[in-house]
């Protein structure tokens, strides 16, 4: 046999083995899994024969990497990651998204699911599939599982000759870099693709696997690429995902294989442009809970001499803490909520029994969590020498990434974004003369005002000791004298040389702390460059959106900016408000599926006590916003029971499926629920034979109904509806869509 249909019968030996294996991670029966091990292994004998045909055949032909490229590479990209992502904190508490049937499936736009029992053993199979995203919520476990399939299959690389694919692990926000430069058939190879990506990087190690990997393409990749909802250049995200349409199908079919991350929504909204298997991921399972609380009560008790007293205490909060879901706080069951709340039990452990952290104090947690872990100081000493600094930092901090956010939905910014514009700093005066007021700063940074007592902010006596404060300092110095015929009417004379080193201060700080990242951390540039924990600059964001009551929440409506990036910052902006009311009832609600699903995530997230407050109107005469912005979602023009030029026939799923979450979260018992609109609009659907919107009424009323009080006239409609619409719908699809959608919600 020739050499080439030898390679034939080994790719059609390693798809089948590939079929097998995915069918082994979905079936449930024994005597499936055991028939299903059987075929595999047949196929494994079948391979291993004909890779030593073909070593016979031509010997000469394979190119080995050498070992040592492969180990250094793995090696420092996985020493790398943890570095830049922190993601080796969250694989200490991994909990795994496996065993749990609902826990993980695939997902084929719009309603058609396999459940996946065990998502490790699926992600890191050895034969060829096509390409994977994983996609959820915030939280929900995308990125920890990733990096856990990255180490794994290091493990796999360094341990074992019979690997076939060396993990490859990028952040999207890696590939701005390279888009432009790629051209013609450069963007259907991924070693032109790696050569150009790992080109201009600091570490050798890097451009000597590239280069190794054009040398030996016998070789094969698993191209890991996490956060794609954190793109740098939110302009350009069409143009990315343009390029993974392209590279994934080429490459794909030459071998490698792909496993890539995003956000539910942002993911939505591409998903059509590529052809891939979706694996959506959910919140996790009450085992999982528990496992996860566990691990993170080991953690805490390892790294602290907790005395018996006070290991019972925390118990007794985390017992609270499901006593708190039960009260409707569910954010809390969210694994990244989760771990900071764990987190701030163990540096808390006298919080009363009632008590649930908020959005904001979670958010503020994860800040000081960042500064310790930078600083190599413990809590108690933290609150002696720096007890402003986190409030200081989210004032200043919170105009930054807001006008990042800004930035990146009008150009290109992965260069860097210079933070010395005028707009920008006509914004921090107030946050920063709110200080001045309160006489409140940091320890550091009333130590450099001190030293700089009795000079002019023309002739600051600099301290030679802090060279990269001086140059943050001299940068904001400039750009306040370059700009002074503008903020002079913001900003007076007296308050000028406060304001610069404050803000040069808190700046400082933060880049000192690894909380924000300056392009190739260059201090003299000062080119911003991203946040180092993209959840605290969405937090950020939304302080600045919900505290600007001229320029924040209306002023993105009035210049109708509501999209998927600015999503996740409105949400928080909801949920983290002390007065949500405040912010939610003036508001004149856009018909805009990206402003009502984040208004849906905000209200979701609030705590049980806010989510009352909304079902009550907070003046005489007005409407509660609930029931406000029901009927918003209900609106007729949107049901085409009216005449609507530009009716969209995907509305009724969009909102039905909005509604349905807030429903299942904790708002079926303080809403009116409109039976008679669903009444009529179901029998008219019927009528007319209109079954899939039929079905989405159906089921959302459905769901309100198991979340509040027997209702017999209620139930009586459902169940006689029910064998109407399974008449003229399969019995069994009906069915299981049904107890997939209560498990779901």
């Amino acid at each position: 046999m020739s050499q080439e249909k030898l390679e034939q019968a080994k790719r059609n030996w390693e798809e089948q083995r590939a079929y097998y294996e995915r069918e082994l991670s979905i079936v449930s029966s024994s005597s499936q899994k055991f028939e299903l091990k059987k075929r595999i292994e047949e196929c494994e004998q079948e391979i291993e024969s004909l890779e030593k045909k073909l070593t016979q055949v031509d010997s000469g032909n394979k190119v080995n990497f050498p070992q040592q490229v492969i180990q250094t590479y793995l090696e420092l990209l996985e020493e790398e990651i943890e570095n830049k992502y922190k993601y080796d904190q969250a694989l200490k508490n991994y909990i795994s998204l496996s065993g749990m049937q609902t826990q993980a499936y695939q997902e084929a736009f719009p309603k058609s699911t396999k459940f996946i029992p065990n998502l490790d053993q699926y992600l890191i199979s050895q034969s060829p599939s096509p390409p994977i995203v994983v996609y959820g919520s915030p939280g929900s476990g995308k990125s920890t599982t990733l990096y856990k399939t990255f180490v794994e299959y290091k493990k796999q690389t360094t341990s074992s000759k019979k690997c076939q694919y060396i993990p490859v692990f990028i952040h999207a926000n890696e590939i701005a870099n390279v888009l432009d430069d790629l051209k013609g058939r450069q963007k259907e190879e991924i070693t032109s693709f790696l050569s150009k990506l790992y080109e201009n990087t600091e570490g050798q190690w890097k451009q000597n696997f590239a280069k190794l990997l054009a040398e030996a393409s016998t070789y094969k990749l698993v191209v890991i690429i996490d956060a794609l909802d954190e793109f740098v250049d939110k302009k350009n995200r069409g143009k990315l995902f343009s390029f993974l349409a392209n590279v994934l199908e080429k490459t794909y079919q030459k071998g490698t294989k792909w496993i890539l991350s995003c956000r539910e929504k942002e993911y939505r909204a591409f998903a059509n442009q590529l052809k891939v298997i979706n694996v959506r991921i959910k919140s996790l399972s009450p085992t999982q809970f528990e496992n996860f609380l566990r691990k993170r009560l080991k953690e805490s008790n390892a790294t602290k001499e907790l005395s018996p007293p006070e290991r019972r205490e925390i118990t007794r909060v985390l017992n609270k803490l499901t006593q708190a879901n039960k009260r409707g706080d569910l954010y809390l069951t969210n694994p990244y909520y989760l771990s900071l709340w764990v987190d701030l039990i163990a540096a808390e452990s006298n919080s009363g029994d009632d008590y649930v952290p908020t959005i904001d104090e979670l958010h503020e947690r994860e800040l000081k969590r960042e500064f310790l872990k930078s600083m190599k100081i413990d809590e108690h000493k933290f609150y002696q020498q720096h007890p402003s600094l986190i409030i200081n930092t989210k004032k200043v901090l919170s105009v930054l990434s807001y006008y990042i956010l800004e930035q990146s939905l009008k150009k290109n910014i992965h260069e860097g974004v210079a933070i010395n514009d005028d707009e920008l700093l006509k914004r921090w005066v107030q946050p920063i003369l709110e200080i001045n007021n309160k006489n409140d700063v940091d320890k550091i940074t009333n130590s450099r005002l001190k030293s700089f007592d009795g000079s002019d902010v023309e002739n600051i006596n600099y301290r030679s000791e802090e060279p990269n404060f001086i140059k943050v300092l001299e940068y904001f110095k400039k750009a306040v004298s370059n700009n002074w015929s503008n903020l002079s009417h913001f900003l007076s004379s007296e308050n000028k040389k406060f304001f610069i080193v404050v803000l040069a201060s808190i700046i400082d700080q933060a880049f000192q702390n690894n909380i924000i990242k300056f392009k190739n951390d260059d201090i003299d540039k000062m080119l911003f460059e991203r946040f180092t924990n993209q959840r605290a600059g969405d937090y950020l964001a939304a302080c600045y959106l919900r505290e600007r009551k001229d320029d924040g929440l209306s002023k993105v409506l009035r210049n109708k900016e509501p999209n998927f990036w600015l999503s996740r910052a409105i949400a928080l902006a909801i949920a983290s408000s002390e007065e949500p009311r405040i912010i939610l009832e003036p508001l004149e609600i856009p018909e805009d599926y990206v402003f009502e699903s984040a208004i849906v995530d905000g209200l979701i997230l609030m705590q049980s006590k806010q989510k009352e407050s909304l079902s009550k109107s907070s003046q005489i005469g007005t409407q509660p916003f609930l029931d406000k912005f029901i009927k918003h979602l209900l609106k007729e023009n949107r049901f085409n029971l009216v005449d609507n030029p530009n009716y969209d026939v995907c509305a009724p799923f969009i909102l039905l499926g909005e509604l349905r979450r807030l429903l299942a979260n904790g708002y079926s018992d303080k809403i009116e629920f409109p039976d008679n609109f669903f009444r009529e609009l179901i029998t008219k659907e019927l009528k007319e034979q209109n079954i899939p919107v039929c079905r989405e009424l159906y089921l959302t009323w459905f769901v309100y109904a198991c979340n509040v009080k027997f209702n017999l006239k209620d139930w009586l409609f459902l169940v006689s509806n029910f064998f109407k619409l399974a008449g003229q719908y399969e019995f069994d699809k009906m069915y299981n869509d049904f107890k997939f959608s209560i498990k779901d919600t």
